[in-house]
């Protein structure tokens, strides 16, 4: 490419001033040629060329909430959450008034170790009787031959104890007993220790359990008195009891 001193520049531009109009139109169409070639030399600025758009990088990794939850939200309940209820009426005490049994099992789900209670309502819903059971321990034992009757299999052996057999056997106290314990002396002789331990741990005054014992006795020698039996597991019982007005509560009355 051509170099262009000062001086050539000067007598260039004052030698196209000088010429006539056809020339001086030439050499301006030479001039504006040789500018751009220098300028294309010398470096044009570059078009501004658009961002690289940013890589996006997706992960598994779940995203972690810097907010804390909600504790006042409702908790959402299982549909496989066990929650029954069994009920039966009947004159459970022997006096001819009306109480109100109610039974009511509830587990996570069918796998899961159920708990149970047992509740004796009487007149304006007086609480006579209450009891509540974890089945936590027993629970494993569904799975065994011959622990509950007329089943087969863990899943079938639980239902039927807990929604057949227990509330069938807790309601079968509502029916007076066609017998009586007046000829059964060991169980007559049994009678005060298995009460009067009852009595101390449930706080039962001394001056009123001879009082008690001697109605128990009564009742028991007397054909169609009302026993409630409350299951411990499909093999085993509580103590049966009965009902002794003197001292409001149901009392047991035999222990093996």
């Amino acid at each position: 490419m051509p170099k262009f001193s000062k001086d050539d520049s000067h007598s260039f531009f004052s030698s196209i001033a000088e010429s006539d109009p056809s020339r001086r139109m030439s050499r301006m169409f030479y001039l504006t040629a040789v500018i751009f070639l220098f300028s294309a030399c010398a470096g044009a600025p570059r078009a501004i060329e658009p961002p690289i758009p940013a890589t996006i990088k997706l992960t598994s990794t779940p995203a972690v909430s810097s907010v804390a939850p909600d504790t006042d939200l409702p908790k959402r309940v299982s549909t496989n959450q066990i929650d029954r209820t069994f009920t039966a009426a009947g004159d459970l005490t022997g006096d001819g008034s009306e109480q109100h049994l109610t039974i009511h099992v509830t587990g996570h789900n069918m796998t899961s170790a159920f708990t149970w209670s047992l509740v004796i309502t009487g007149r304006n819903g007086v609480t006579l009787f209450r009891v509540e059971r974890n089945d936590a321990w027993l629970d494993s034992f569904f799975g065994q031959d011959g622990y509950e009757a007329d089943c087969s299999g863990y899943m079938a052996c639980k239902k039927h104890y807990y929604f057949e057999d227990l509330p069938k056997t807790v309601f079968e106290s509502l029916n007076p007993t066609d017998a009586h314990e007046s000829k059964n002396d060991l169980l007559l002789s049994n009678l005060r220790e298995t009460a009067t331990a009852f009595f101390i741990k449930n706080g039962v005054p001394s001056s009123e359990r001879d009082a008690a014992i001697s109605e128990m006795r009564r009742t028991l020698t007397r054909p169609g008195f009302r026993v409630l039996d409350v299951p411990y597991s499909p093999v085993e019982w509580s103590p049966p009891a009965i009902w002794v007005k003197s001292i409001h509560m149901f009392v047991p009355y035999h222990q093996d």
